[in-house]
């Protein structure tokens, strides 16, 4: 476990907490109504397109083809021109052809439409080989017309076609010293499959653990493992910057959130953090759901930039102090770019951060335009899982993929070692699942007892 404080211009400690933001934009709320959607008026030089995007087989095996379908629509009340899609194959698939009749180009991913009149749908199919690794979310967007288009945020869409599969995550490990020379562990597993919802049949028998130490592993042979009972705790980070407002993102966020609140347990507690360019608590840690809920509801107005891992911070910051034996984590949704006045507060800043009190931090990237780069680097380097999320119709199918592997179905192992050291001699646990033939495992840093 990293212990190594991070000094920044603030004294920080760290936790599992929520953490929901966006992009940037500029200062006022001038143009937004009040439930955060953007007021507009009908432009008469405009073509609103509109994009979607689905597979024939979501979970395909390795070798087989998948067929991706990109339907393009245009509601006027112009002709639009000069359009382009771009759809690059990620590495997870091999192209094998398409039906643009030479519209669309593999190498650069782009389908050139043209011209795409009022009232009228266009659609593209890729055929594509399913390879043995790579990544599987394949995702579209509209990347140039020459009409304006008064709704960019249905521009873009993605899906995921993975192989059947599993992934395990070390999220936390509490070393609890009783005795010396003797450690008590507990270790909180995630099991997911390859679309994100939680895998809940296993138990001891399809579970492996390894401890390492110094270059050398020390299988641990008694160890039992349920599903965690102990109260969470839940620090709910929200971006309210412009583009949150822009996009219309706002009202589906607070919504999906609310159904996150209404799943906690009874004894499990959360707090609501709001951040743009200023990071503010609007309701401290409670297990009361309606003030929770009112909170989420209350009135931002003052959308602006997006301090993101300041605000990512702010959540571990406020979260440290709560009971030592709850369950803590961290959630994350972002529609774009950190756009910070601290430019030394970084993604591995706050990954630092977060290992130094073993916090995972789970992330939901929005939209076409999210850094989802740092948002899965922010995930896996932290113990946390990422959630690609396209529209605002999909965040509260993600929301309750999450609350039910993190509330619901996280698996907790308990087990002694006799490892040693302290923090000068760092060792790890390693834990492999097996479902049904389907393996994964995952390896996590602790601090043993001196």
């Amino acid at each position: 476990l990293k212990t190594r404080k991070i000094v920044l211009l603030l004294t920080i400690a760290a936790s599992i907490f929520m953490v929901i933001i966006g992009c940037g934009g500029g200062g006022g709320n001038d143009g937004f109504n009040g439930d955060g959607s953007t007021i507009t008026t009908p432009a008469p030089d405009s073509a609103d397109l509109s994009l979607t995007k689905t597979v024939d087989t979501p979970t395909p095996d390795v070798g087989t083809d998948v067929v991706f379908t990109i339907t393009l629509s245009n509601a006027g009340p112009l002709t639009a021109t000069g359009v382009v899609v771009t759809d690059q194959l990620p590495s997870g698939f091999a192209y094998v052809t398409d039906d643009s009749g030479g519209a669309y180009d593999p190498a650069t991913g782009e389908w050139t439409v043209g011209t795409l009149a009022a009232g009228v749908s266009q659609a593209l199919n890729i055929t594509a080989t399913v390879n043995d690794t790579g990544d599987y979310i394949n995702r579209a967007e509209v990347t140039d017309v020459n009409e304006n288009d008064p709704n960019s945020n249905n521009n873009f869409d993605g899906v995921t076609a993975a192989p059947p599969g599993i992934d395990v995550t070390i999220n936390q490990i509490k070393t609890v010293c009783s005795t010396p020379g003797a450690t008590s562990d507990k270790a909180y597993v995630t099991v997911v499959d390859q679309l994100g919802n939680p895998v809940t049949e296993l138990n001891d028998l399809t579970f492996t653990l390894t401890e390492s130490q110094n270059s050398q592993d020390f299988p641990v042979n008694n160890f039992s493992v349920d599903f965690a009972n102990e109260n969470f705790s839940v620090a709910i980070v929200m971006d309210y910057s412009v583009s949150m407002f822009e996009a219309g993102l706002v009202t589906a966020m607070e919504n999906a959130v609310v159904e996150f609140i209404n799943q906690l347990s009874a004894g499990d507690e959360a707090a609501i953090i709001k951040f743009s360019s200023d990071v503010l608590v609007y309701q401290p840690f409670t297990t009361d759901k309606n003030a929770l809920v009112a909170a989420v509801y209350s009135v931002f107005d003052q959308p602006s930039t997006t301090e993101l891992y300041l605000a990512t911070i702010k959540g571990v910051e406020e979260t440290a102090p709560r009971p030592a034996m709850n369950r803590k984590a961290v959630v994350l949704i972002n529609d774009g770019e950190n756009n910070s006045s601290y430019p030394n507060i970084t993604v591995d800043t706050a990954i630092d951060e977060a290992l130094s009190e073993d916090i995972p931090v789970y992330t939901i990237g929005l939209g076409a335009e999210a850094v989802l780069n740092a948002l899965e680097k922010l995930a896996s380097g932290t113990g946390g899982i990422f959630y690609p999320s396209y529209q605002a119709d999909d965040l509260t199918k993600d929301f309750d993929k999450l609350a039910q592997t993190l509330i619901k179905n996280q698996f907790v192992f308990t087990y002694s070692s006799a490892l040693t050291g302290g923090a000068p001699a760092p060792a790890t646990l390693t834990v492999e699942a097996d479902d049904k033939g389907l393996t994964d495992s995952n390896t996590k840093e602790f601090t043993t007892c001196p």
